[in-house]
């Protein structure tokens, strides 16, 4: 009897440290030069309701270019509105850095600094899936 409350005791032990649940993420790894390349929104996840941008007429892009650059616009060739309305569409440049799994995109706009910060959730030579930290609104890019 004096052994089996030690014993009880020790594979309760066991069994709560078994808990699969418990296991740490593996955190994403990328560098600036995984980026690199034009990226084209596919959908976007907002609130839990998802958004399919593929068929937009208006693609948007944005193009990770060497040393920390980017370029971010709306692609407006594909649509018969391109000529009425390119004195309107989106188009920043700027930088941009990652650290660990961290995105941060620095850019001006009508003279005013701008600075976005991103999760990356997920990145493959063909996918890339973004979260901003401040809205939660999770963005899904295709390699052009």
């Amino acid at each position: 009897m004096r052994y089996i409350v030690p014993f009880i005791a020790f594979m309760l032990l066991v069994l709560s440290s078994c808990d699969s649940s418990s296991t740490p993420e593996t955190p994403v790894e990328v560098s600036n030069s995984s980026l690199l390349g034009e990226w084209e929104l596919s959908k976007e996840i907002v609130n839990g309701k998802t958004l399919d941008c593929s068929a937009e007429e208006i693609k948007t892009i944005i193009s990770f270019k060497g040393e920390g650059y980017f370029i971010y616009f709306d692609d407006l060739s594909n649509s018969g509105i391109g000529t009425k309305v390119a004195k309107i569409q989106t188009h920043y440049k700027g930088q941009y850095e990652v650290d660990g799994e961290s995105l941060t995109l620095s850019y001006t706009d009508d003279s005013k600094d701008f600075e976005d910060a991103y999760t990356i959730k997920s990145t493959s030579d063909t996918q890339l899936v973004l979260i901003n930290t401040k809205s939660s609104k999770e963005t899904h890019y295709t390699k052009r």
